[in-house]
């Protein structure tokens, strides 16, 4: 198929679904700006903040919004919105804007994280009717499995910021435990201070801060897994509930384990190679690099347990 003939099919299939691509597109730019308008309308009017320290993660939910579009297209352009009428949409619309601006008196009052979690609920709600209003509960009934993962995805990705800034020591701490018992393992001298989470071998010293803590990987890995789920199952119709959540703390510990084993690494071409190259290239890249190679392989093989087995499909019939 050529360039032409591509782009001649392309036209027919948004031309087939372009209501519910309109209405997609609708909805994302409206999500999009909500939390600008609320930032903006909190800060001038009730003097506070909420300031995103990785804009990545909160935006990779678009990104996310339009793979599964692409991925469950067929499905979706079949959707009619014909029982969604005019005033079901202004009702929803409405709930949305009073979410968008509604008031967190007394904020001087309340614990920075709790505000955060308020400020979260309040533009999770306004999503909500957001996409209530520009797809009613036609699509919802349609889509139920799908449309309950990608919230739960969604949150994930929504409340990295607030893990990552938040709790990174707690992560630090475990990911300090992990390396330790690496390299005591590889017979690695080094010494270890807990308190400023600084690891020394040879002269060579880092700090386990919050871009080494592992938050990163573990909402990436939850993510991944979640979505994966979902796809096996829409494939398979075959997935056993118990074994999704086994294999996705197993998971979670192995992703631990590998961000103590990436440290080490660092640590290692610190200390035996280059300390500007760990420090900077090897330290930027690793992590991508190990954490692919490891979901690749991690996924593939839980992928093909998750499923029920025949004889108790048998015993459940």
């Amino acid at each position: 198929m050529n360039t032409t003939s591509r782009f001649v099919q392309l036209t027919k299939e948004l031309k087939a679904g372009r209501i519910i691509f309109l209405r997609f597109f609708g909805f994302s730019v409206c999500a999009l700006l909500f939390p600008l308008i609320r930032s903006w309308y909190s800060f001038k009017y009730f003097q506070y903040e909420i300031v995103v320290g990785d804009g990545f993660m909160q935006y990779s939910i678009f990104g996310l919004a339009f793979l599964f579009l692409w991925i469950y297209w067929k499905q979706l352009k079949e959707v009619s919105f014909k029982k969604h009428g005019t005033l079901s949409k202004i009702i929803f619309f409405s709930f949305a804007m009073i979410c968008l601006f509604f008031p967190i008196r007394n904020y001087e009052t309340i614990n920075s994280v709790r505000l955060i979690l308020m400020e979260y609920a309040i533009q999770g709600c306004g999503n909500l009717f957001l996409f209530f209003s520009f797809f009613g509960f036609t699509l919802l009934k349609k889509m139920k499995l799908q449309i309950a993962t990608f919230i739960v995805i969604t949150m994930f990705l929504s409340i990295a910021p607030i893990l990552i800034t938040e709790y990174w020591r707690y992560s630090s701490l475990i990911t300090m435990v992990g390396l330790r018992w690496l390299l005591e393992l590889f017979r690695v001298p080094f010494t270890m201070e807990t308190v400023g989470f600084i690891v020394t071998i040879k002269d060579f010293k880092t700090s386990i801060g919050a871009p080494c803590a592992g938050i990163h990987s573990l909402i990436a890995f939850s993510a991944l897994y979640l979505f994966g789920v979902l796809l096996t199952y829409d494939r398979t119709k075959n997935v056993s509930l118990a074994k999704v959540g086994f294999f996705f703390i197993l998971g979670l510990a192995s992703v631990y384990l590998l961000n103590s084993f990436r440290v080490m690494l660092i640590l290692l071409v610190g200390a035996y190679y280059d300390a500007e190259f760990a420090i900077n290239t090897f330290h930027n890249n690793i992590g991508a690099i190990l954490f692919l190679i490891f979901f690749i392989f991690y996924s593939t093989f839980a992928y093909k347990h998750i499923g029920i087995t025949e004889k108790r499909k048998n015993l459940s019939r």
